[in-house]
């Protein structure tokens, strides 16, 4: 499905090399595949904040000064949020799926004040360099089963080995 339609975009430009915004934002189904990837395994495992006053929980009290952790990887696969959150389901990002969702439900790049500056440029260039990808070629898994997920600043895999077959 992401492929038709990235083809379809790819296949009425005079240069491929050269594509707006604009454009790449017009991939709608290509865009909820974007955000069910960063949902399904975030590029950042973890983010810490500092406690700025005390919070007031229903079975305990977080202290001003304390720090905090959140796992965002746990977050994008609590049910509370996610129906079958370990099912990779683009179709959960569309206004009618999303309603009443909480907004901090999903934060790959974090959120609130201290978000990652550079994610709006982030989705962008991940967008056209995965929609060239996909538009140039076939991309096929080698021993899938050995994957392992680094878990660094941020996260990336180890033994991922990919077959990449020309389109043309």
């Amino acid at each position: 499905k992401c492929y038709k339609e990235i083809k379809e975009l790819f296949d009425t430009l005079e240069d491929k090399d050269n594509i707006t915004q604009e454009q790449i934002n017009s991939l709608s189904y290509f865009g909820l595949c974007i955000k069910e990837c960063l949902r399904f395994r975030s590029p950042v495992p973890i983010i810490g904040r500092k406690v700025a006053k005390d919070i007031h929980l229903e079975h305990c009290t977080l202290p001003q000064g304390a720090s905090l952790y959140i796992i965002i990887d746990a977050l994008h696969k609590q049910e509370k949020y996610w129906k079958d959150p370990f099912t990779f389901w683009p179709e959960r990002f569309l206004p009618e799926n999303s309603k009443g969702r909480d907004p901090y439900a999903y934060i790959p790049f974090s959120a609130g004040l201290r978000n990652c500056i550079g994610q709006v440029f982030a989705s962008i260039e991940l967008k056209m360099a995965v929609a060239k990808v996909i538009y140039n070629f076939d991309i096929e898994t080698v021993n899938e089963n050995n994957v392992q997920r680094l878990c660094t600043l941020v996260q990336k895999p180890a033994n991922l080995y990919l077959k990449f077959l020309s389109r043309k």
